[in-house]
């Protein structure tokens, strides 16, 4: 084969994949714009208090179980490894309960990454306990979840956060 065979059929083929770009960029585009024109005729312009309230009461919820709070409000070397881990994991499940109500005001793809969160959350805590002396002091826990945190990059809630804060923006644009 030449150089002339092999670039007529690899020409075509680079321009239907740069169409398909193209075409799937401007259809995601589109699908966003349709959401959020959705969203603003589903709120008939004006935002529900009730659904800020939800979404604030998320958020605070998100804010008082981030990690880093929890550390800083646990964190004691008088206590142990074991009560540390279970006073933060007792935190986060009674802090969820006390919301729960709130999820018929927010959305359910807002809700779903909220208990996402909750539920990365808890499966940082107990990855971290794992292989820790359950009697040593609460500040080995605290560093294995900082280690943690840092080996990932991001922190779970940081995640809900910030889809919260742009699903919000939506009804006041």
């Amino acid at each position: 084969m030449d150089f002339a065979e092999i670039l007529k059929m690899i020409l075509p083929a680079v321009a239907v994949l740069v169409a398909t770009i193209f075409i799937l960029k401007n259809q995601n585009e589109v699908a966003l714009e349709n959401v959020r024109l959705e969203l603003r005729k589903a709120q008939s312009s004006t935002f529900s208090p009730l659904k800020l309230q939800a979404y604030e009461r998320f958020t605070l919820f998100l804010e008082r179980n981030s990690l880093p709070n929890l550390i800083a409000e646990f964190n004691n070397p008088d206590i142990s490894v074991f009560a540390f881990k279970h006073s933060m994991l007792q935190t986060i499940q009674n802090e969820f309960k006390h919301n729960v109500s709130q999820q018929i005001y927010i959305s359910a793809q807002a809700y779903t990454i909220i208990k996402i969160s909750k539920e990365e959350n808890i499966q940082w805590i107990q990855q971290a306990a794992e292989g820790l002396d359950a009697k040593a002091p609460a500040t080995e826990l605290a560093n294995k979840l900082i280690e943690i945190a840092k080996e990932k990059g991001y922190l779970p809630t940081d995640k809900a956060l910030n889809f919260i804060k742009s699903e919000v923006s939506l009804y006041f644009q």
